[in-house]
C-alpha cells in the first residue's frame, strides 16, 4: 500500500423555501465535503488526524419594501482538529476499533451522522490493513471536513397593511457612515440603532453587542427592511 485520496459529498438538503406576502422565507442548507488520504508511513503504528472547518454564512433575500422580524445569529467558523493513535489491541476486529475510535471523536462534538461515516473509515481502514500487513508497518489516515452551512433568515412579516411598510428614518449607517435610505439592505436591532445589514451582521461577526450602546443583540428579534 502507498497511499490514496479520496473525496466524499454529503447531500445538501434545504428544510424550507417558500414565499411569504412575496418575502423568501428559506431555513437551512448544509454541505459536507470529507477529503480522506491514507498513507503508509514508517512507523509501527496506526495513527488519525481529523480537521473540522465549520462555516455559517446568515443571508437574507430581497426583503421588497417589508418590514420583517428574526433572531440575530452568530457565525461559526472555528477551526477544530484532532490527533490521535489506534493502539494494536483495538485493531483485532472492527467491533474494539469502532469503540476506540468513537470515544475518541466524541471530543469534537460533530454530529451523529458524520461522527458515525468517520469512525467507520477510520476503523474499517485501520483493521484491514493492520490485518494485511500482518500487524506490521504503519498507517496514517487524514480526514479534512468542511461544512458549508447557509442559515437563511426566517422572517415574520410585521407589516400592518400589505404595501404600506415602514420606512427607515433618514440617518447615515454607524459602521459605514453612509447614508441607509440607499438599496442596502438595512437592519432594527432590539435597542432601536439601525445598521445596513451587511455593516452590523460582519460587526457582529466578532462581537455579541450593539456597536452604539453595547445592548447583548445575540439571540434577540430584530428588524429587517
Amino acid at each position: 500500500m502507498g497511499s490514496y485520496n479520496h473525496e466524499l459529498l454529503a447531500t445538501s438538503t434545504t428544510v424550507s423555501d417558500r414565499f411569504f406576502n412575496r418575502c423568501l422565507v428559506r431555513e437551512k442548507t448544509t454541505n459536507e465535503r470529507i477529503y480522506l488520504k491514507a498513507s503508509q508511513v514508517e512507523s509501527d503504528s496506526c495513527s488519525f488526524v481529523v480537521t473540522y472547518q465549520p462555516r455559517l454564512q446568515v443571508r437574507n433575500e430581497n426583503l421588497d419594501g417589508h418590514e420583517m422580524t428574526s433572531v440575530i445569529e452568530r457565525r461559526r467558523h472555528q477551526e477544530i482538529r484532532l490527533e490521535d493513535s489506534i493502539p494494536k489491541q483495538f485493531l483485532v476486529s472492527q467491533e474494539t476499533c469502532v469503540e476506540h475510535v468513537m470515544i475518541i471523536l466524541s471530543a469534537m462534538l460533530l454530529s451523529h451522522s458524520l461522527q458515525e461515516r468517520l469512525v467507520r473509515y477510520i476503523s474499517v481502514e485501520s483493521v484491514n490493513f493492520h490485518r494485511s500487513r500482518g500487524g506490521i508497518g504503519g498507517l496514517m489516515i487524514e480526514v479534512d471536513v468542511k461544512v458549508d452551512e447557509e442559515q437563511w433568515v426566517k422572517c415574520v412579516c410585521s407589516c400592518t397593511d400589505k404595501g404600506t411598510c415602514r420606512q427607515v428614518p433618514e440617518t447615515d449607517c454607524p459602521i459605514c457612515l453612509n447614508e441607509l435610505s440607499g438599496p442596502m439592505g438595512r437592519v432594527e436591532l432590539s435597542c432601536s440603532h439601525h445598521f445596513h445589514r451587511d455593516c452590523i451582521m460582519m460587526w457582529l461577526g466578532s462581537n455579541e453587542s450593539c456597536p452604539i450602546c453595547r445592548t447583548n443583540a445575540i439571540g434577540q428579534t430584530v428588524s429587517l427592511y
